[in-house]
């Protein structure tokens, strides 16, 4: 049987602080944002922005047209 490689690895962060020399701090997103809850979340807004609310306003102009 083949082992599990699933168990030596670490959890890897998706986030990850970096300071640069002038104090700023800058944030480096790893991997794929779509596999975390914010990255879902943020999908979720643009998908009801490009679609839902223009279909809202279209509906809305027909009724007060």
């Amino acid at each position: 049987m083949a082992k599990n490689n699933n168990e030596n690895k670490q959890k890897e962060n998706y986030l990850e602080k970096r300071t640069k020399a002038n104090g700023d701090n800058e944030y480096v997103v790893h991997g794929s944002p779509s596999k975390t809850v914010w990255g879902k979340i943020v999908v979720a807004l643009i998908v009801a922005g490009t679609v839902l609310l223009p279909l809202a306003g279209l509906i809305y102009a027909l009724i007060q047209g």
